[in-house]
């Protein structure tokens, strides 16, 4: 590796040492854990160890299968070196190839518009019932306050409907953040290009707490069911990585 990039990647790993403590609950080294769900089941896989002697055997589990007996799904464990080598083949692949990394965008793309539509939905559904709480405070106190009705439920029932107003309110003002937050992270080729470019040199001098966190940033989701692998990169995390690498540079 390149001194300047062997500085660069330090620079980086400096600045997020806390990623040094997820070693202690992460003890066997699992990079993919949290993010890989059997395609089959629909359910997750979580990481499991054994040990026959000296040696440890860990592997990804369906978790459905660890419920409903293994014989129900078609690949209930899956070797960690395995499945994990498939998932570094893909990157370094993806990483050689234009044409999938126009496909990765695509797909990141179709996904960032997805999220941006749901994220909307919620802010109109949210609006809505703001906007219904409210009327239904001004027609109680309006009532009140011409004597068409009396009683201490009526200032009860307000002050539920305060309640609910203010709930929704900052509901409202979160999911405009995230908006606006959402926005800012459309995928961009040159974040791809700029991650895996040098993926192949970082990650010989990763400590495996920073391998997981860096595929934790490149990757959202995998779906593997013995046969078939998906992979749904992360935009907002191949960006901040970019900027990240981008940062030390500088320094």
């Amino acid at each position: 590796m390149p001194a300047a990039l062997f500085e660069q990647v330090q620079s980086l790993l400096d600045k997020n040492r806390r990623t040094r403590g997820a070693a202690t609950r992460n003890i066997h080294g699992y990079i993919l854990r949290g993010r890989v769900t059997c395609s089959a089941c629909k359910a997750s896989r979580t990481t499991s160890t054994t040990r026959k002697g000296p040696r440890a055997y860990k592997y990804y589990v369906c978790c459905s299968a660890q419920r409903h007996g293994y014989e129900t799904c078609p690949c209930p464990s899956v070797p960690a070196y395995k499945l994990e080598g498939l998932i570094l083949d893909q990157i370094r692949t993806v990483g050689r190839d234009l044409a999938l990394q126009e496909q990765v965008l695509a797909a990141a793309n179709a996904r960032h518009k997805e999220v941006h539509e749901q994220l909307d939905n919620d802010l109109a559904r949210a609006a809505k019932q703001q906007s219904t709480t409210q009327n239904e405070i001004k027609g109680l106190l309006k009532n009140l306050a011409d004597g068409t009705v009396t009683g201490t439920s009526i200032a009860s029932r307000v002050a539920e409907l305060e309640a609910v107003l203010e709930t929704l309110d900052q509901k409202v003002t979160d999911i405009q953040t995230e908006i606006e937050s959402h926005s800012q992270l459309r995928p961009d080729p040159s974040d791809l290009f700029e991650s895996l470019s040098v993926f192949d040199e970082i990650w010989e001098v990763l400590l495996p707490a920073e391998k997981e966190r860096v595929i934790g940033l490149m990757i959202d989701t995998i779906d593997y069911d013995g046969t078939t692998l998906g992979i749904e990169f992360s935009p907002a995390g191949v960006r901040l990585l970019s900027e990240e690498l981008k940062l030390a540079h500088g320094a």
